[in-house]
C-alpha cells in the first residue's frame, strides 16, 4: 500500500510552491482540524478573508450615471435637457463611487459562497467560514537581486532509476534531456547569470534515497535527488534548503 502524504506536509508544500512560506503557520493543520484537502483550502480562505477584513478590503472607483436632485459629480447637461429632467429640479450626473464590489472581492465572496454549499465540507470548517462570509461586504456573485537562477522540476515517479534486465540502474534519459533543455533554453547572453543557471530534478523518496547526484552540463550543474514527503514538514523545509545549495 502506498504511503499517505500527511496533510500538513501538503500544506507546507503548497506554501512553498506559492512563494508564501510565511503563511505556513496561518492555520492549524492536522487530521482533526483539516480532515481533507477541501477543508484545508477552506481554512486558508477563511484566514485570508479575515486578514482582508481587518486590513480593509481592496476598493476601486467605479463610474456610473445617476439621476439625482441637484448636481453631483460631472453634470451631463445634454442628457439632462434632452430628458427634461431639469424641469423637475433633477439632473443626470456621472459619479465616481469608491466601491468594494470589484473583481478581486467578487472572486473571494463567490468562492466562500460556493464552499458553503458544498456538502463535503467539515461542519466546523463551514461554521468558521460562514462567520467570515457574513462579515464580508456583499459583492456581485458572478532571485534576480542575488544574480543567480535555479530551475527546479519535481517528478512523481515510483522509480527514479530505470534498468535493463535488473542491472545497471540509470537515471531516466528523458528526464536528463528535459532538465538540460530547461537550463539551455533560458540562457540569455544579456543576463550573465543565466549562463550558469543550475537545474534540479526532485523525486519523492521511495525505496531509494538519493542525497544529491550532480552532473556537469557545460557551465551548468544538473542535480538529481529525492525528498521524503512523509517526514515532518520542518525536516522537509531543511531538506529543500539543502537541495538548492550548490
Amino acid at each position: 500500500m502506498a504511503a499517505q502524504i500527511p496533510i500538513q506536509n501538503l500544506y507546507y508544500l503548497l506554501c512553498y510552491a506559492w512563494g508564501l512560506p510565511e503563511q505556513r503557520d496561518w492555520v492549524k493543520v492536522d487530521a482533526d482540524s483539516c480532515p481533507a484537502v477541501l477543508d484545508l483550502l477552506s481554512r486558508l480562505l477563511t484566514k485570508g478573508a479575515d486578514i482582508l477584513l481587518k486590513r480593509g478590503i481592496a476598493k476601486e472607483y467605479r463610474t456610473h450615471e445617476e439621476e439625482i436632485a441637484g448636481i453631483k459629480g460631472k453634470l451631463e447637461l445634454a442628457k439632462t435637457i434632452k430628458a427634461n429632467r431639469h424641469r423637475e429640479g433633477k439632473t443626470i450626473c456621472t459619479l465616481d463611487d469608491l466601491t468594494g464590489d470589484i473583481l478581486l472581492n467578487q472572486i473571494v465572496y463567490t468562492t466562500m459562497y460556493r464552499l458553503l454549499g458544498n456538502k463535503d465540507l467539515d461542519k466546523n470548517v463551514k461554521k468558521d467560514l460562514l462567520r467570515t462570509f457574513r462579515r464580508f461586504p456583499k459583492v456581485t456573485l458572478d532571485n534576480p537581486k542575488e544574480g543567480k537562477r535555479i530551475i527546479l522540476d519535481a517528478k512523481y515517479y515510483q522509480e527514479m532509476f530505470v534498468s535493463r534486465f535488473g542491472v545497471n540502474k540509470n537515471l531516466r534519459t528523458d528526464h536528463i534531456r528535459q532538465i538540460e533543455s530547461y537550463v539551455k533554453n533560458q540562457e540569455d547572453p544579456a543576463i550573465p547569470y543565466t549562463l550558469q543557471t543550475n537545474g534540479i530534478m526532485v523525486y519523492p523518496k521511495t525505496d531509494i534515497d538519493v542525497t544529491n547526484k550532480d552532473y556537469a552540463f557545460g557551465d551548468h550543474i544538473l542535480r538529481f535527488c529525492t525528498l521524503d514527503l512523509g517526514q515532518d514538514w520542518r525536516l522537509i523545509d531543511q531538506r529543500l534548503r539543502q537541495i538548492i545549495q550548490f
